[in-house]
């Protein structure tokens, strides 16, 4: 497994919602010299091209558009979504009422994402879910 991690400049930071900006500890100073996506873009696509990628929320991610052409254009040929796949296996658990990453890692025995939340953090939580997810199912 390979790991990447880089700030990516947002085209308009006023327009970010002020709860993501807290999740995130957005501080315009951190962000200095950071690239846009289309800069990054190509680092990115020779990470993944290719594989299988696991995402916590597909949904929300999705509105990424980077990650919305990669896949139409084949390049991520398998995007693995954790909250769904844990819909799936965690349903009824009376501890998950939102399907949080971090409901979600406590409900399997997996520590909380460290805070503030960053990609890094949450693409490892997001990995470790999964793998923990597919080895409760594949010993059922």
């Amino acid at each position: 497994m390979e790991e990447y991690e880089t700030k990516v400049m947002p085209r308009r930071p006023w327009r970010e919602e002020d709860g993501a900006k807290k999740v995130n500890a957005y501080r315009p100073k951190l962000w200095v010299g950071a690239p846009y996506l289309e800069e990054a873009a190509p680092q990115i696509r020779a990470l993944v091209e290719g594989k299988a990628v696991v995402v916590h929320n597909l949904r929300f991610d999705w509105s990424y558009s980077y990650l919305v052409q990669m896949v139409n254009m084949r390049m991520v040929p398998v995007c693995f979504d954790t909250k769904s796949i844990a819909r799936a296996l965690l349903q009824g658990r009376l501890e998950i009422k939102t399907f949080s990453a971090d409901e979600i890692a406590k409900a399997l025995g997996l520590p909380e994402e460290p805070k503030p939340h960053t990609a890094i953090n949450g693409a490892r939580q997001a990995l470790a879910m999964w793998r923990r997810m597919i080895a409760s199912r594949n010993s059922c």
